[in-house]
């Protein structure tokens, strides 16, 4: 990433190190992607990985998004 700007860097890179991101990696629907949670069953959409073109398309994974899901049971212990 380029900056042109009059304004110092360390002014614009203020607070940066302070942000805790925790990310963490799903498949959603065959779809894998990088996701930030929000609670026990909501996370936020930070990107997708997919090799089609189309999913990049799809609104409803765009980066941003809030997805709610629930774990699978597949009936064994």
């Amino acid at each position: 990433m380029t900056i042109h700007s009059i304004v110092p860097i360390e002014r614009i890179m203020e607070g940066s190190e302070e942000a805790d991101y925790s990310y963490e990696q799903i498949q959603l629907n065959g779809m894998e992607m990088q996701v930030q949670r929000i609670s026990a069953n909501q996370a936020k959409i930070i990107r997708i990985f997919s090799p089609q073109a189309n999913d990049y398309l799809n609104p409803a994974y765009a980066p941003g998004t809030v997805i709610t899901f629930s774990p699978q049971w597949d009936g064994s212990f």
